[in-house]
């Protein structure tokens, strides 16, 4: 239920995640595989967090990329485990109960789909929680992607 409300209902959310996609200048199905990878990033924030902690979104737009990172304030990953973390199926082992679920895919697929349009994603501890930047060649720079 938090999940969905801060995915779905916080209007600020939703406008950063829109405005970042928008910059692109992609068609309508980019934008959703995008929009998904990153509402798997974002839920894993909420999930991951305390309950009363913010979850900060940085968002810069260059005619060469559009950079987008996602801080939570929850306990991090082992440095050992970061480059892992976007393997299918993995989880940190300390996040594997009945209270966070999940299958460990989430973070394969935003991969995936941040590869697809020719971006990079990377995972750091933020100490606390997790950072995990997105970083997408922007409109008209070289290396753009094309509608």
């Amino acid at each position: 239920q938090l999940e969905q409300l801060a995915l779905d209902e916080v209007p600020a959310l939703r406008l950063a995640l829109q405005q970042a996609l928008e910059a692109l200048g992609l068609g309508a199905l980019l934008r959703e595989l995008l929009h998904r990878a990153f509402e798997n990033i974002l839920r894993n924030a909420v999930r991951y967090s305390p309950g009363d902690a913010t979850i900060d979104i940085d968002l810069s737009v260059t005619e060469q990329r559009v950079a987008i990172t996602i801080r939570d304030r929850g306990p991090g990953v082992p440095d050992n485990a970061l480059e892992r973390i976007f393997a299918p199926f993995y989880r940190v082992e300390n996040s594997r109960d009945e209270a966070t679920g999940g299958t460990g895919i989430g973070l394969s697929l935003a991969q995936r789909a941040v590869l697809l349009h020719r971006g990079a994603i990377r995972a750091d501890n933020a100490d606390p929680g997790l950072r995990v930047t997105v970083e997408l060649p922007g409109n008209g720079g070289p290396g753009s992607i094309s509608k």
